[in-house]
């Protein structure tokens, strides 16, 4: 709805089996990057918004126990590009941490020709992987974007996949484990204990094809979804002045009065990169921050500490 030059979109909760929130009237989820900057927040107000780093690959790490993907967090490493290394057989970089800029790894990057984090291989591999913990069949991959650049095809695709999951092989017994517990119980669980039931298994114990693909997915959708819901309800009950203005996929932007944002940021900060015990697992959860003034503009923001 618009009054007044005001969106009021309708947010709903419950319409995704994942838990994962959808917004209509209008859908500013399937808002075009380019128009994404028409929407501003009023005089006077000013968003608060966060990104999750690599939320998705922390979540499969902690559910499977897969040391790569754990020590690959504990050591604030990058992900995407240490699973390019691992998906086109590249060697390592020195720096795992930040290979886009450490003295170590001027080598390795004029030996790569690097682009830094938006070099072709990284962003293909991300998505790449991402397809692969949801058991997407890598033979059909070739619709990524590069995969053509990087003359990848079918048989090329799944010995990339092979590639992945050799030393990620905790992954496979994780997808064993929940195809077991769905043909015994029929569903799946978050951390949380959220259960999802497959109403298409029948009597006759019967999985119809594409359930244990779901079933691997929601375990780590609908963990995302769990963790961002406990964020949102508490950063609202904690700072009772914060509405809640916009959601996308992993993220939302939260509402704040100009006079109340200093004292916002330390509690926002704290409540978002919280680490959660997932499956006997501390795993922290950083994020980027940022914040939406009414003019349109945007300003990347610091991690702030409360004044005591």
């Amino acid at each position: 709805m618009v009054l007044r030059n005001r969106v009021y979109p309708e947010f709903l909760t419950h319409t995704q089996a994942n838990a994962r929130w959808s917004i209509v009237k209008p859908a500013l989820q399937q808002l075009p990057g380019d128009l994404s900057d028409i929407y501003v927040p009023d005089e006077g107000k000013v968003w608060l918004k966060h990104d999750w780093d690599a939320v998705e690959l922390r979540i499969q790490g902690a559910i499977a126990n897969d040391k790569p993907l754990l020590d690959v967090f504990a050591n604030r490493g990058d992900p995407h590009t240490l699973n390019m290394c691992e998906v086109l057989g590249y060697p390592y970089p020195v720096d795992r941490r930040d290979p886009h800029a450490s003295t170590e790894d001027s080598v390795w990057r004029e030996k790569l020709d690097w682009r830094g984090k938006d070099d072709l291989r990284r962003r293909f591999a991300k998505v790449f992987c991402f397809r692969l913990i949801y058991r997407g069949d890598p033979r059909f991959a070739g619709d990524i974007p590069g995969a053509k650049q990087l003359g990848l095809n079918g048989p090329k695709l799944v010995k990339a996949a092979d590639a992945w999951l050799l030393p990620h092989h905790a992954i496979r017994k994780y997808w064993a484990r929940i195809d077991e517990q769905i043909r015994t119980y029929g569903f799946t669980q978050t951390w949380t204990g959220r259960k999802r039931r497959y109403m298409s298994i029948g009597p006759d114990r019967v999985v119809p094809a594409g359930v244990f693909r779901e079933g691997a997915n929601h375990p780590i959708q609908g963990a995302v979804a769990d963790l961002k819901n406990l964020t949102m309800i508490e950063l609202l009950e904690t700072c009772e002045w914060l509405t809640l203005a916009k959601e996308q996929h992993d993220a939302f932007w939260l509402e704040c009065p100009v006079e109340r944002e200093a004292e916002t940021w330390p509690i926002y900060q704290e409540v978002v990169q919280r680490a959660r015990l997932i499956e006997g697992v501390l795993m922290p959860f950083p994020a980027e921050f940022k914040r939406y003034l009414a003019d349109g503009s945007v300003e990347k923001v610091k991690h702030v500490t409360a004044n005591v």
